[in-house]
């Protein structure tokens, strides 16, 4: 799924850095000190902060006074609110404020600061792209954190507990720390992503009607967090994708709408721009078989893919080998990737193969031996060699069984540095370790066909683990639709039941075409 996005407001701790948990320590250190001290009669003996439930349930996201507040009310503790001047000594919500400050820097010096290396990386992405970036932090500590980490470059403005002290900003899940950053970026909030790692966070994204909450799971927020309204959760921001105008994140199969109850969105498309179409093969243009030999093209959907490739650019992308979904499809001047687009082939004889083809096909050869060796006993099992890959397909093998075949592949694998297990639909497969997936095939096979402006929309359709890399890697004008279901979530817009929706699909687009065609 994607949404229109030009800034991106983050979280400080749990978001970009880990001091979130050198947060939660300081507040352990300060309460339990204070509940040791608490009488019998009031807490009872032996009472501890709890870090995994207590730190995101009653202190992550909120400014440091509003979280003592919160959690003395919890805990019935009577503490006077003193005043802004009270020394870190006094038990005093202020004085308790300073104690806490001066116990995280205390693990700030021991310890430093250290960064979530794979969102950082993903923002500096995005920057270079044009996305405007804030950080907006409760913290009154959030610049030096910033500077210590060496990333403070990296943002357009900084909205901190200080900034909120001084402009009178309530704290979340009051949204008027993201309102104000979101001035300073001088966007609207319908146009801005908030990245958060806590539960209030997301609550003052939506109070703020922000276009996009993110939420980033952690060991110990996750509960709490994953029964927020965040419309998305990811582990790090590199689960997300930036084009230069749209985030793309993955989503549950459930919030896709229907491809073919959608038809105005995809018919503009097809009006606005000129179609290019990507389809896998097993399971989008043909269903799911127990053997792969048995996945036949049907003539109706052939006859249709034809039609097609007569008004616009088609390219079929499957784990198959190349020659072998070339003759199963049986057209001429389309693009066929084979092996995720290890081995592709277009018209006019336009060919790419894997870098050091001969190297893996000699492993593959070595690794099919050994995976017929070791599997020879399992029942149900289905080895099937390729050009640049050997899957082994284990649908029709006992589940008891499932787990012994995915552990017997990665054995296998580990003993070859240029070959990779991976996994699909009740399939391993060992293929090239190489950075290229069907989402460069796209991209490369896009090139060849001089595809790649903005006037171009591209539709991509499959049914696999290994099609999200082609939906996650969509351009701004790219249409991802999942075939069927897997496990866990998807980077596609749309869905359909199967390949006979495809069917309706490709009549759909066809007629589309053909009008508009007909109407110009």
């Amino acid at each position: 799924m994607k949404k229109k996005i030009d800034s991106l407001l983050c979280d400080l701790d749990g978001v970009l850095t880990k001091t979130a948990d050198l947060h939660a320590r300081a507040w352990k250190l300060l309460f339990d000190d204070l509940l040791e001290q608490a009488s019998e009669g009031t807490l009872g003996v032996g009472q501890k902060f709890v870090i995994a439930t207590d730190y995101p349930k009653f202190i992550d996201g909120k400014p440091r006074l509003e979280g003592i507040r919160s959690y003395l009310k919890a805990r019935k503790l009577d503490i006077p609110e003193g005043d802004k001047d009270d020394p870190a000594e006094m038990k005093t919500v202020h004085g308790l404020g300073k104690k806490k400050n001066q116990l995280f820097h205390k693990l700030l010096n021991a310890e430093g600061v250290k960064i979530y290396a794979a969102s950082i990386k993903a923002i500096t992405a995005w920057k270079n792209k044009g996305l405007k970036i804030a950080v907006v932090s409760s913290s009154k500590n959030c610049l030096s954190i910033l500077q210590s980490a060496g990333i403070e470059q990296l943002f357009d403005a900084i909205v901190d507990g200080n900034v909120a002290q001084e402009k009178g900003l309530a704290g979340k899940p009051e949204p008027d720390v993201f309102l104000y950053a979101a001035f300073l970026l001088q966007t609207n909030p319908k146009n801005a992503a908030v990245a958060e790692d806590a539960a209030v966070g997301i609550e003052a994204a939506k109070r703020g009607k922000f276009a996009l909450s993110i939420g980033i799971l952690k060991e110990n927020n996750a509960r709490i967090l994953l029964k927020s309204e965040a419309d998305v959760t990811v582990r790090d921001l590199s689960e997300i994708t930036y084009t230069g105008e749209s985030m793309r994140y993955p989503l549950s199969l459930e919030k896709l709408d229907h491809a073919c109850l959608s038809e105005y969105h995809i018919s503009r498309s097809l009006q606005l721009y000129e179609p290019v179409f990507f389809f896998d093969y097993d399971g989008t243009l043909t269903p799911i078989v127990a053997h792969p030999e048995d996945a036949l093209l049907s003539q109706a959907t052939r006859e249709r893919l034809k039609t097609l490739s007569e008004r616009a650019s088609v390219a079929v992308i499957s784990g198959r080998d190349k020659d072998d979904v070339k003759k199963l499809v049986g057209l001429e001047n389309i693009f066929y990737a084979g092996s995720h687009g290890f081995d592709i082939e277009g018209p006019g004889s336009v060919t790419h193969h894997v870098p050091h083809a001969q190297d893996i096909m000699r492993s593959v050869i070595k690794a099919t031996a050994l995976l017929q060796e070791k599997l020879q006993a399992t029942d149900g099992v289905q080895i099937e060699p390729k050009k640049f890959a050997v899957a082994v397909h284990y649908r029709n093998t006992p589940k008891d069984l499932w787990q012994e075949v995915r552990e017997v592949c990665q054995q296998v694998a580990d003993q070859f540095s240029n070959l990779k297990n991976s996994e699909g639909k009740m399939v391993m497969e060992l293929r090239p370790d190489v950075d290229w997936d069907k989402g460069k095939a796209m991209e490369w096979v896009a090139g060849k066909l001089g595809v790649q402006s903005p006037q171009f929309h591209y539709f991509y359709m499959g049914d696999d683990f290994t099609d999200e890399d082609a939906f996650r890697a969509l351009p701004e004008n790219g249409t991802g639709i999942l075939v069927g279901s897997h496990e866990g979530y998807t980077y596609a817009d749309y869905h359909v039941k199967g390949p006979e929706e495809i069917d309706q699909l490709l009549t759909s687009f066809i007629n589309i075409i053909q009008k508009h065609r007909m109407d110009v």
